[in-house]
Parts: structure tokens; C-alpha cells; sequence
């Protein structure tokens, strides 16, 4: 994963007292949030637009938010909402590609694809939704499952970044502790501390305790 690998060689850089140390790593949640594409979604989900469509899929957010009647629920969606459901559908294929650079550079591979999986297909189940092919019920049955399917594989990833937090913690912690300092002794001081033999006038044996 190239941020780790990054980090790490920030990490042994501070060590080697090249550059200040490094502030403490992400954790996951501020690492996902800081991907463009769910800053977007996030804006998008919050559009009054969209609002009449959360009585039918309990959040746009989240799909463990339907209830029970939600999920079978065996009513098709009218001209408003198809007409939210085709805002909600089009930002989501917009956003997806706003985050493409951020998530190649910060998230392993397999965690990538199944994010963008995931977004494509909940876009074909809107689709779906729009058009008659299914109606509320099963749409959400399957954006649930849709759902669990990514959460594992996020929950792998969060097992693997937490476990390499701990790992680095001792070397940032020690990178982040200020090395010792070293002052320079005035005359006054030093002379405290020092033993001074007049053997005659025009010699002196001095000895440093």
C-alpha cells in the first residue's frame, strides 16, 4: 500500500533526524471520509430532493436502516419518487469517479474494487427500481446485500491498518520525542566545579571534577 510505505519512509527519515515528526496516522474512518467520492455521495444524500425517498429505504446513507415492512414492501415508486431516484442515481455515478486518484494512492487494490463495484452496482438497482423491473422490498433486500458484501471486505481492511498502526506506534513515538540537548557550560559554572593548585606565580594546575 503505497501510503503506508510512504509513511514509513517518513517514519525513518524523522528517526534518522532529517524532518519533524510526522503527526499520527489517520485512522480508518478519517481515511475513507476523505475520499472525494464519499464527501459527494455525502452531499448528495443530504438533498431535500431525495428526502420523500427515506420513508421507502429507511436512509440513503445506510441500507441497514430499512425496517421490516421496508423490506417487503411490494410497492413500486411513483412519478416523484422516480424522478428522485434518477437525481440519486446520477450523482452517484458522478462522484464515483472524483475519488479515483485518492483511493489509488491510499487504499489497497481489493478494498478499491469492491468500493466501486459496489457503487455500480447499487446504480444497475436503482435502475431496476426506476423502471419497474423490482419494487421497494426487493430493492432493499438487495442493497443489503449488496452492503454486507463490502463490509467485509472493509472490516479486512481495517483488521490489516489497525495491526500496522500498532506496529509503527513505539517508532513514531519514539520519532515524536525531542532528542536530548546538550548546553553549553558558562565559565562561572564550570569553575565550581573545578580544583586549582598554585604551585608558584607563573603556574597554575587546574583539574575539572
Amino acid at each position: 500500500m503505497k501510503y503506508i510505505a510512504l509513511t514509513a519512509v517518513a517514519a525513518a527519515a524523522v528517526l534518522s533526524g532529517c524532518v519533524t515528526p510526522p503527526p499520527a496516522p489517520l485512522t480508518v474512518a478519517e481515511l475513507l471520509n476523505a475520499d472525494p467520492t464519499a464527501q459527494c455521495l455525502a452531499a448528495a444524500n443530504r438533498d431535500p430532493r431525495l428526502s420523500l425517498l427515506e420513508s421507502k429505504l429507511g436512509s440513503l446513507r445506510s441500507a441497514g436502516q430499512a425496517s421490516l415492512p421496508m423490506l417487503g414492501s411490494k410497492q413500486m415508486p411513483n412519478a416523484q419518487e422516480k424522478a428522485a431516484l434518477e437525481i440519486w442515481g446520477s450523482e452517484r455515478q458522478r462522484c464515483l469517479p472524483l475519488g479515483q486518484s485518492y483511493r489509488a494512492s491510499r487504499l489497497p487494490p481489493a478494498l478499491v474494487s469492491a468500493f466501486e463495484l459496489n457503487q455500480r452496482d447499487l446504480v444497475f438497482l436503482t435502475t431496476r427500481l426506476y423502471s419497474g423491473e423490482i419494487n421497494y422490498g426487493q430493492f432493499n433486500m438487495r442493497r443489503q446485500e449488496l452492503g454486507a458484501a463490502y463490509r467485509t471486505r472493509l472490516l479486512e481492511f481495517q483488521q490489516q491498518y489497525n495491526a500496522w498502526l500498532q506496529e509503527i506506534e513505539p517508532q513514531r513515538r519514539l520519532a515524536a520525542s525531542p532528542p536530548p540537548q546538550t548546553m553549553p557550560v558558562s565559565p562561572a559554572v564550570r569553575a565550581l566545579f573545578t580544583n586549582c593548585n598554585r604551585y608558584n606565580v607563573d603556574y597554575v594546575s587546574c583539574t575539572s571534577q
